[in-house]
């Protein structure tokens, strides 16, 4: 589910020509070595609030897509609260 999620997002930036957000995702939050925001920053030459909001962003969207995800695969709202209160942590969307 999560790499359906991900796949999806990155075509939703590739779509919206926010790919270097999705990139940001991919070397902040999903990568084994973890840079910091500065580092970020000065590799793409951004400023640190850039990284910041849209990172933020990124994973703002990647939560929408994976209960849009869930949505797809539950059959009512109260299968989808369960599902993503075990997958998200969340009480529902």
């Amino acid at each position: 589910m999560f790499a359906a999620a991900l796949e999806r997002l990155r075509e939703l930036c590739v779509r919206e020509g926010k790919s270097q957000h999705f990139a940001l995702l991919e070397q902040y939050d999903l990568g084994t070595d973890r840079p910091s925001y500065a580092e970020l920053a000065q590799k793409l030459g951004i400023p640190v609030t850039d990284v910041t909001n849209r990172l933020a962003w990124a994973r703002r969207k990647l939560r929408e897509v994976l209960l849009d995800l869930l949505r797809e695969c539950t059959g009512s709202e109260s299968e989808l609260r369960e599902e993503a209160r075990a997958l998200l942590g969340l009480d529902g969307p």
